[in-house]
């Protein structure tokens, strides 16, 4: 084996993680980070273990069709909060196509024509949420790639250019960590952060300060409350995609009787897709989520039912009545988790409704393939998975898969085991 720090390579493919993946016989798998599949580059091996090396680029040698000069010039700098600006913004999502194909084709042991793209959003401004930290000038900005120093980014490629106003004008005190948030509707802004780290100067007046102060956001002709402690997708037109996509892949919304809407946070699809006077279920932990989905369903007052609560501590009851609604079967499930996916208990959860159509929607391609692995243990069927790209520039996978009850196969959730918390 070759012990040298540096190696010349040609990797072969992009894997989850967004690193290129490189095979040399007897010798650890190593990840790349900063190189495309098929061209020839220099590597520094910057990690190893027994099994793998991880790498960065020091040199291309043969650069891949794909490659392009980053656009933004905070890349040259080290900023690493868009990690894939090397490549060509065409081409980024069938990158990540081929991400998901490889992930669940071997975790989960899919169809590849299964696995298809659903589209992406425009690759400039589209992020309307930033969480920046101070440097030590008190300037705005992301941390450097691999490290903690904060490159400041003022000019930044993706954020939405009302949010680049802010982060130009305002100074932070080093170490503290503000979430900014603009509306691309109304103009609104809101900022939070921990004041007991310290404090976020030059904010005017216009900012509304807190977690709880809130904005309005417009996603498929539906208004939206959104407060500054609650999740939201990297901006409007990503959550419109996903709207579309859902509506595209699970035609029985348009009939739904009972949608439960788990990981349900403001109630994005909730709002969104339930028909007029379908019982509404919605699940979430996050305290000021729940306080925007009551706002945001409004209209589903008398069939809405919140549950503030993990959706693997919920428990369904198929007893339970909303206002006059007398208890109606579930009809479909979306639901939406955190990056760490389903796992077996929120799966066990969701299961447990019989609803004949869960729509999952994943941010990670590993987990992804574990949970529909499990799904598939528990009776579904998993019929279609689509392909987002809703963070360009970076390496980020937006899956929405239909799982579809099976009815030759036992629909009783999986039984716990020891090692429910694993990923493949």
């Amino acid at each position: 084996m070759d012990h040298d720090q540096t190696l010349t390579v040609r990797p072969e493919r992009f894997i989850a993680g967004g690193e290129a993946l490189v095979r040399i016989p007897e010798e650890p798998v190593t990840f790349v980070r900063g190189a495309l599949p098929g061209e020839l580059v220099r590597v520094q091996i910057t990690a190893r273990k027994k099994q793998w090396r991880r790498a960065e680029v020091a040199e291309v040698l043969e650069p891949s069709e794909h490659r392009v000069d980053p656009p933004c010039p905070k890349v040259a700098l080290g900023c690493g909060g868009c990690d894939w600006q090397h490549l060509d913004p065409a081409y980024q999502l069938e990158a990540k196509v081929r991400i998901a194909v490889d992930s669940l084709c071997r975790g989960a042991d899919l169809d590849a024509d299964l696995i298809q793209p659903a589209g992406r959003v425009s690759p400039l401004g589209y992020r309307t949420t930033l969480r920046v930290r101070g440097d030590e000038n008190g300037r705005a900005g992301l941390y450097e790639s691999g490290s903690h120093r904060v490159v400041a980014v003022a000019g930044c490629l993706v954020a939405h250019p009302g949010l680049l106003k802010i982060v130009e004008q305002i100074r932070i005190d080093p170490g503290v960590e503000v979430s900014l948030r603009i509306s691309s509707t109304s103009g609104q802004i809101t900022a939070t952060w921990d004041s007991a780290l310290g404090e976020v100067h030059g904010l005017g007046a216009e900012v509304a300060c807190g977690e709880s102060a809130a904005l309005s956001e417009r996603v498929a002709g539906v208004d939206l409350q959104v407060s500054a402690g609650s999740f939201f997708q990297s901006g409007p037109e990503a959550a419109a995609l996903l709207v579309a996509t859902v509506r595209d892949i699970a035609p029985e919304l348009a009939t739904a009787r009972h949608l439960v809407d788990a990981y349900g946070g403001i109630g994005l699809f909730a709002a969104t897709l339930a028909p007029a006077h379908a019982r509404v279920t919605l699940i979430e932990s996050a305290a000021t989520a729940v306080a925007d989905a009551k706002v945001n369903l409004q209209a589903w007052r008398e069939y809405a039912e919140f549950h503030q609560i993990d959706v693997e501590d919920w428990v369904f009851d198929a007893a339970q009545s909303t206002g006059r609604q007398t208890a109606v079967p579930v009809d479909i499930v979306i639901a939406d988790p955190a990056r760490q996916g389903l796992d077996r208990a929120g799966l066990n959860a969701l299961v447990a409704t019989s609803a004949p159509v869960i729509i999952l929607i994943s941010c990670d391609p590993a987990a992804a393939a574990r949970d529909l692995r499990l799904a598939e243990q528990a009776g579904y069927q998993i019929e279609a998975v689509k392909v987002l790209d809703v963070f360009p520039h970076t390496h980020h996978v937006e899956l929405v898969s239909r799982l579809v009850m099976r009815s030759d196969l036992a629909t009783s959730a999986p039984e716990k085991s020891s090692d429910s918390h694993r990923t493949p």
